[in-house]
């Protein structure tokens, strides 16, 4: 969001051998890094563990998810570019 908001409201222009697509698709990628969501976590919740555990899976669930739907869209970006 950050990029297209400096690509449209300054000079500032994307690079001619990237398109937005690819933008996103590395942006979705960024979401697998979990490794900070976990010590917070674990720092919120020091007093229940149940409720560590939960956090966890769901970091962990949404890293997977954020795998998954990154690895969807740079296949897609792949066969534009194949075409």
């Amino acid at each position: 969001g950050g990029s297209w908001l400096t690509a449209r409201f300054t000079r500032a222009e994307l690079n001619s051998d990237l398109a937005w697509r690819d933008v996103g698709a590395v942006s979705v990628l960024a979401g697998i890094g979990f490794t900070v969501a976990l010590l917070i976590a674990q720092l919120a919740f020091a007093d229940d563990a149940a409720q560590v555990e939960r956090a966890k899976a769901a970091v962990l669930a949404g890293s997977v998810l954020a795998a998954l739907i990154a690895a969807l869209l740079l296949f897609r970006r792949n066969r534009a570019y194949a075409d």
